[in-house]
Formats: structure tokens, C-alpha cells, sequence
């Protein structure tokens, strides 16, 4: 997934008629008001309603009627717009804030990783069409780097500085891949974000010579392994292998109960337009069976998935659900939902577990509707396999917000009060019929 995070730049304009200016205007849609405007004009043009809006400084929103040539100014805000006629449009004013020199933001947010780089070097392998890009926007090895930083499946990346390319693979390549190139003015490089591997959990066998120093010899070693030979093997398997006939096969058949469930992570509007708040949020899911931590079915392991799961995003390149509401003016909305199914759950526990995303900084916490920490994904758990049961909780789960509890703090580092993390516990019974408990974790 491609977080994307744009800077929203002040216009001229905004700034020179007193640091205010309409933040959305929208064709088919009409301020939802439950009382009277505050004023009325009759303007010719959408921008003479807009121009009238700005120069009053009490005023909140504007609606236009094109037909009629109607200018409707309210002194409050809009907190819903409602569809309506293709003449009409609603807008509302945000006040903005008195630029300040400061260090530009990142354009995205960022995953921390750690890359094994090795200079002249490509990666000798033909990247899977579904499963890697090909960008040649950048101009350096480091915007190339970058971008595999933004996503949270990049798990390696080529840049090729003669063609300014550079290739983002959303799976791990091994070491094995990269081969040395011919060295030129141009930089080339195949780099590897490499997997993280548990520690050793016996110590290597040694033994002491006279010196004292340990050693392992590869005449010991010979001698100490054990080695069948081919013929012994097949002794092994004439003479031992039991023979199933296949009546005694469908005499010891168990039969199986099929029972699947569809985890859904999305968030409860169907367009980032109709979210509540400006701004980006992110949660992902996580699922483990009966409580074994080895075997995780996420979007972080797509390519090792456990046998009893299957992972779908609604974005070739998603990686959780995730949302990113800007404004109308830039195309930069962005909305995905992540579903997984969980297969042969009868008789067993099913651990779905949902986290939010923090991201490096709070973005624009001082714009007006900039709340993007009150939005929050909604899980839905689905018996697909009951003809008693449907979903377990018709309202599904997410996790707490409150506008008074930010995802950072006036620091810019995490906020510990923000409760952005939650399990569902799925026990079902042999016949699949399944219950379902919640809490924060």
C-alpha cells in the first residue's frame, strides 16, 4: 500500500483575502441545515457566492442554486452535506493558519527497515507483474528507497540510475539474486530488506584439541552421520510400509465438518467523500488459530500464508484498511478494506486481532476537520458455513475514539491514551456453530 500523505499548499489567494477559503464545494449536494440561512444573495456565478462567503468573516458555508442564481450564506458550520439537484453546490470556509517556516514534512509516511545494499548489483530474477512495480518518476537511488519505505509489503527494490527505474517488489528475494553488474558512472544496486530469523536455539557440538581451541572437524562430522543408502531405503519401505487397502481407507474416513469464516476490516462509508473527518487513518488485522503465534495469516505474510487462511485486499497494493480522505482538489483520496477467510474452524479458537497504524507524525493536527483519529475500521466476522448463524455481531467491533484523545501527543510522539488496539476471541463447537467475545489488548 501507498500511504499517501500530500502537503496542502495555501493558494495566493486564500492568503491575501485573510487567511480563509473554502475547503470543499461540492456539485449535487446541498448544506444539511436544520435552520434558516443567515443571509441571501443572488450572485450570477458559483464564484460571486464563493467571493461573498470569504469577504464576511462570520461566514461558515455557502449553497448555490445555479438555476435560480440563489446565494444562501450560514453562520455555522456544515456538519453534513446531502444529495440534491446537478445545479446545486454546498462549500464550506476553514480559516488558515499563518504559514510558519518549518522543515518540510516527508510526503509519506514510513516503515523503519533495514536494507542489505550491495553496490553494482542488479536482482537477476523477472519480477511477478502482481507482485512488484515498475516507477520511473524518480531521479535518485534514495526517492527509489524511499518509496519501498512507504510501503509496508516492500520487501526489496532495484533502482536502475542510467534509466532513472526503479522496481518495488511486494515479496521477499533471496540473496541468491543478486548478481554484480558491470560498474559505471551510474548507480545500480539490488537491495533486500532482510527477514528477521529467531536465534539459535542449541549451541553448535565442538571439541578440544590440545591447544584448547574448538574444533569441529569434517572427518568427525563424517563419521558421526548417519547415511542410507538407497537400497536400504528400499528395504526400509517393502518391509515396514503398511499397506492401507481401500476398504479399510473409507472405513477410517473422519468426516469433516466445513466451517468458514470471513473476517472484514473496512470502514463504515463507501467513499473517502463521505468520512466524516479530513485526514489518514490505517488498521490491519492479524489472525492466529488456537492461540499458535507461528502461524500468522496477515498481510505481512502473503507469501507464507497458513494452509487454513486466505488474505485479499481491495488494493493490489493494500496492506490493511485504510483510508485517506484530503479534499476534493487532489487526487489523493484513497480508500481499502482487508479481508481474510479462516477454513476447518469447527472445534477450534480463532484469535482475529486489529491494530491501528501509528504514523510517524500527526499530520495537520490544527486544520479544521482534520480529526482523522476518530476514524476507526469496523470488523466483521462472518459464519459462512452455519444455516443458523450469520454474522456475529451485526454491528461488528473497532476500537474506541474520542475527540479529546489524539493519536500523538502535543509532542509529536505516540499518544500511550489512545486505545487503537483490540482481539476478537472466535470459539466454535463441532457443528459450527461459533461465539465471539471482545477486548482491548
Amino acid at each position: 500500500m501507498i500511504i499517501k500523505v500530500f502537503l496542502l499548499l495555501l493558494s495566493i489567494a486564500s492568503i491575501a483575502n485573510g487567511a480563509r477559503e473554502f475547503s470543499k464545494v461540492k456539485k449535487y449536494k446541498s448544506c444539511n441545515f436544520q435552520t434558516a440561512p443567515a443571509a441571501r444573495s443572488s450572485p450570477e456565478t458559483l464564484d460571486g457566492c464563493e467571493a461573498l462567503c470569504i469577504a464576511d468573516t462570520s461566514c461558515q458555508a455557502m449553497e448555490f442554486l445555479e438555476s435560480k442564481e440563489k446565494c444562501k450564506l450560514y453562520y455555522e458550520r456544515v456538519k453534513q452535506m446531502v444529495d440534491a439537484n446537478a445545479d446545486s453546490y454546498c462549500g464550506r470556509v476553514q480559516d488558515v493558519p499563518e504559514p510558519v517556516v518549518t522543515d518540510s514534512p516527508t510526503d509519506s509516511p514510513t516503515y523503519a527497515k533495514d536494507y542489505i545494499i550491495t553496490a553494482d548489483t542488479k536482482c537477476d530474477v523477472v519480477p511477478n507483474q502482481e507482485r512488484a512495480t515498475r516507477l520511473t518518476q524518480f531521479t535518485s537511488q534514495d526517492e527509489c528507497q524511499l518509496r519501498c519505505s512507504g510501503r509496508k509489503n516492500c520487501k526489496a527494490y532495484q533502482w536502475n540510475g542510467k534509466r532513472n527505474v526503479c522496481i518495488i517488489f511486494k515479496y521477499r528475494l533471496s540473496m541468491d539474486v543478486v548478481v554484480a553488474v558491470k560498474s559505471s558512472d551510474s548507480d545500480r544496486v539490488c537491495a533486500i530488506v532482510p527477514k528477521n530469523t529467531p536465534s539459535p536455539t542449541a549451541t553448535p557440538t565442538t571439541t578440544t584439541t590440545e591447544e584448547g581451541t574448538n574444533v569441529v572437524t569434517e572427518e568427525e562430522t563424517a563419521e558421526e552421520t548417519e547415511v542410507v543408502t538407497e537400497e536400504e531405503t528400499e528395504e526400509v519401505t517393502e518391509e515396514e510400509t503398511e499397506v492401507v487397502t481401500e476398504e479399510e481407507t473409507e472405513e477410517e474416513v473422519e468426516i469433516v465438518m466445513d466451517c468458514t469464516l470471513r473476517a472484514l476490516l473496512k470502514f463504515d462509508f463507501d467513499s473517502p467523500n463521505d468520512a466524516a473527518y479530513y485526514g489518514y487513518h490505517a488498521d490491519y488485522m492479524e489472525v492466529t488459530m488456537d492461540e499458535d503465534e507461528t502461524e500468522i495469516c496477515s498481510s505481512d505474510n502473503q507469501n507464507d500464508l497458513p494452509a487454513w487462511c486466505t488474505y485479499e485486499n481491495s488494493s493490489p497494493d493494500g496492506d490493511s484498511a485504510y483510508v485517506a480522505n484530503v479534499d476534493d482538489w487532489f487526487d489523493a483520496d484513497e480508500l481499502t478494506t482487508e479481508k481474510i477467510k479462516i477454513f476447518n474452524a469447527a472445534g477450534r479458537t480463532v484469535e482475529v486481532y486489529v491494530s491501528h497504524w501509528f504514523f510517524g507524525k500527526d499530520y495537520y493536527p490544527h486544520w479544521v476537520e482534520w480529526d482523522d483519529h476518530m476514524l476507526a475500521a469496523v470488523l466483521k466476522i462472518k459464519n459462512m458455513s452455519s444455516g443458523t448463524q450469520n454474522q456475529l455481531n451485526s454491528e461488528g467491533w473497532s476500537h474506541p475514539v474520542d475527540m479529546n484523545t489524539p493519536t500523538h501527543d502535543s509532542n509529536g510522539d505516540i499518544n500511550k491514551d489512545y486505545q487503537g488496539n483490540f482481539k476478537v476471541t472466535v470459539t466454535c463447537d463441532d457443528s459450527c456453530f461459533c461465539d465471539a467475545s471482545f477486548e482491548l489488548v
